[in-house]
């Protein structure tokens, strides 16, 4: 299996984190637990963190919400395809509009990110990066952290991934599904956060949030954390690293598949397999 060279693989503990009850979602916290044991580690812990708690963190965090902005627009090194985000952008007709009436595609991204944190309730990246993890960490040295958000969406101001614009997120409103990232808190190297947004499907039936939550988190925590691939953009194909427009699409990949979440050639390719 190809390895991730920022992911401490001797650290084996994880810590399950959530904003709601455990006994209130029983069968999506078995999916995720299946598989983080079906992966070679262990959850120790299982704890939920206020919502207070969440919106103080976001409120020391957003200040520096239009800097991160700033810095990660300028970090873009591919030029952005509108067709692609218009794609992506399908189901948020006020977004499209946007993008296609204005020239200055940053402004236009900043004022839709503003109005999803201010419309919803968020949780930012950074809250749960160094905040949440710095506090659970005192406890549970040593652990990576999984965070389920049942009732607060995934929203941060970066717009690109190596070089490339997150047309999925930004798609969808500047709403995550997941986010991965080394944890910052200082003596932590190597530990790793993963969140998934479940909110986006708690609409839909438990099975589908069941459904949506294996896709979502097979591709975040197998994907990105595991083996350190890279988002596919192209709204469709079979492969774990496939990026989607909406929760509805998660949960019809899943539904079409005859068994688990597989990668791809490149992602599994030999010549990308630590022996």
């Amino acid at each position: 299996m190809r390895r991730n060279p920022t992911f401490d693989h001797g650290a084996t503990t994880v810590v399950i984190v959530t904003d709601s009850p455990r006994q209130d979602h029983p069968e999506l916290f078995d999916t995720v637990e299946g598989i983080i044991r079906e992966s070679g580690f262990s959850p120790i812990a299982h704890l939920q963190v206020p919502h207070g708690v969440i919106a103080k963190g976001n409120a020391v965090y957003q200040k520096d919400d239009r800097a991160e902005f700033e810095q990660s627009y300028a970090g873009i090194t591919t030029a952005p395809d509108l067709e692609i985000l218009l794609r992506y952008a399908s189901s948020n007709k006020p977004l499209c509009q946007d993008i296609q009436g204005r020239q200055d595609l940053k402004e236009t991204l900043w004022a839709q990110y503003l109005a999803t944190r201010e419309s919803l309730p968020t949780v930012h990246p950074r809250t749960a990066n160094l905040m949440i993890s710095g506090n659970i960490l005192r406890r549970h040295p040593g652990s990576h952290l999984v965070c389920v958000w049942y009732s607060h969406h995934i929203t941060s101001p970066h717009v690109q991934a190596n070089g490339t614009l997150n047309y999925h997120m930004i798609g969808r409103g500047f709403i995550g599904f997941g986010v991965t990232s080394q944890i910052a808190v200082e003596g932590t190297n190597g530990l790793h956060v993963a969140s998934i947004n479940v909110t986006a499907a708690t609409q839909h039936s438990t099975q589908d949030q069941v459904t949506y939550a294996q896709e979502v988190f097979t591709h975040e925590w197998k994907g990105h954390v595991l083996r350190g691939l890279q988002d596919h953009y192209g709204l469709g194909g079979s492969c774990v690293m496939s990026t989607r427009s909406s929760a509805e699409a998660y949960i019809q990949a899943g539904k079409s598949r005859k068994e688990q979440p597989t990668f791809c050639e490149p992602c599994d390719h030999p010549d990308n397999t630590d022996k």
